[in-house]
């Protein structure tokens, strides 16, 4: 009897697979801008991006609240931003690096390797990033 996704454990994280989830536009911006020029570079070679650089590498502002939906998710309860739904942060799509910049916390982002085949998923299953 096949076992379900929800019921497989990550063998390198010792904790359950997520199920598929249904990528969302801004998501997917996001993802192609941290994107490794080739997925076979070691992580330390891939994108990390401040906010504000991944807002307009997106396509979006530095100061766009569609990248902090897009990578925070909307909580539930929330009327004003749209349906609830997670974060590619909470999804794991995408690390928060954190750096220290003389004393003061940088927050970067970098796509994990999840996020990137989760980008590949989306884009050959016919998702399309229509003009921002």
């Amino acid at each position: 009897m096949p076992v379900s996704l929800a019921s497989e454990m990550d063998p390198f994280r010792g904790r359950p697979v997520r199920p598929a989830v249904a990528m969302r536009v801004p998501q997917a911006r996001l993802l192609r801008a941290l994107f490794p020029r080739q997925l076979s570079d070691p992580v330390s070679e891939w994108p990390l991006l401040t906010r504000a650089q991944l807002g307009v590498k997106a396509g979006y502002t530095a100061i766009s609240g569609t990248v902090t939906r897009a990578l925070n998710g909307i909580r539930e309860g929330n009327r004003t931003s749209g349906d609830a739904h997670l974060g590619v942060i909470d999804l794991e799509w995408v690390e928060v690096v954190v750096l220290d910049i003389e004393g003061v916390a940088e927050y970067n982002y970098r796509a994990t390797a999840a996020g990137a085949a989760a980008y590949q998923a989306f884009i050959y299953g016919g998702g399309e990033l229509p003009p921002v």
